[in-house]
């Protein structure tokens, strides 16, 4: 399992045959045009943004919950999964059903047309999952005393 977030969200979860670390953050722009600080998929976040122009960068930019990674770069996307074959999508509210058909659809043309350093790769794309992702603080008094302790 990759990064994981600090805050409830949802999941947009993208199940592959193949370690995602080479394609997670390219996918994510490419199906959902998230992009986070570090711009890798940024020419796939370009081409959602032109497949889809009615979407405002705000629109796009508020769609995300961003999770720092292990050098702190915020990312709305992570590895997930055994083996981390699984793409995770960090979403900030539940997408319509239209959104999440979308996104099926424009999982299954990236992972068709995939290259890993220009080379043809295949990826399989063997499921989805949407998950709530729900965040639980607890605090618990260890010890208490009164004014005059």
């Amino acid at each position: 399992m990759g990064t994981l977030p600090s805050e409830s969200c949802w999941l947009f979860i993208i199940k592959t045959d193949s370690y995602a670390g080479n394609f997670e953050r390219e996918m994510c722009g490419y199906v959902a045009g998230g992009l986070g600080e570090c711009d890798v998929g940024d020419e796939q976040a370009a081409e959602y943004m032109a497949a889809f122009p009615d979407e405002s960068e705000d629109e796009l930019w508020d769609r995300f919950v961003r999770v720092p990674d292990e050098h702190g770069c915020a990312r709305p996307v992570s590895l997930w999964g055994p083996e981390a074959q699984d793409v995770a999508i960090f979403l900030a509210e539940r997408p319509t059903d239209e959104l999440l058909a979308r996104f099926r659809v424009r999982a299954r043309v990236f992972a068709a047309g995939h290259t890993t350093c220009g080379i043809p790769d295949s990826v399989e794309i063997l499921g989805f999952k949407l998950v709530r992702y729900i965040v639980v603080r607890k605090e618990s008094v260890d010890e208490e005393w009164s004014p005059t302790s």
